[in-house]
């Protein structure tokens, strides 16, 4: 038999969950982020204006991995990463370079990094390297 304080357990703890739920959504609401489909980025969030340099900088790693992502034939199988910022004198102005490593076969010949040249929030250039 269900009693009143059994009841009363299972809605205390699911409203805990929900409101766990609820908050992580909140700190996560303004943090850059992509979403992926079939291993290439289809979108680029919380990139409109960064608030500060972090964010920039966090955004433009997304951008250029979009970038990349574009230029590999197996996208899927790819894990990139990237591997440091170098700037400019202006932090709009950006050098990012990076890993991809192959998560499925040694066998295929995929690149071993790439690097991506942008102006704020726009590519000038990206390249894999062999």
């Amino acid at each position: 038999m269900v009693t009143p304080r059994v009841i009363g357990t299972c809605v205390v703890a699911m409203a805990l969950i929900a409101g766990a739920y609820w908050i992580r959504t909140l700190q996560d609401a303004g943090r850059p982020s992509a979403v992926w489909r079939d291993g290439r980025i289809a979108e680029v969030k919380n990139c409109g204006t960064p608030r500060d340099d972090g964010q920039f900088l966090a955004c433009a790693e997304l951008v250029c991995q979009r970038a990349v992502a574009l230029k590999l034939s197996k996208p899927d199988t790819a894990k990139i990463s990237a591997g440091m910022r170098v700037d400019t004198d202006d932090i709009r102005y950006v050098r990012i370079v990076g890993t991809i490593d192959d998560a499925e076969s040694a066998s295929r010949r995929m690149p071993k990094g790439y690097e991506c040249y942008l102006e704020g929030l726009q590519i000038h250039a990206a390249r894999v390297i062999e």
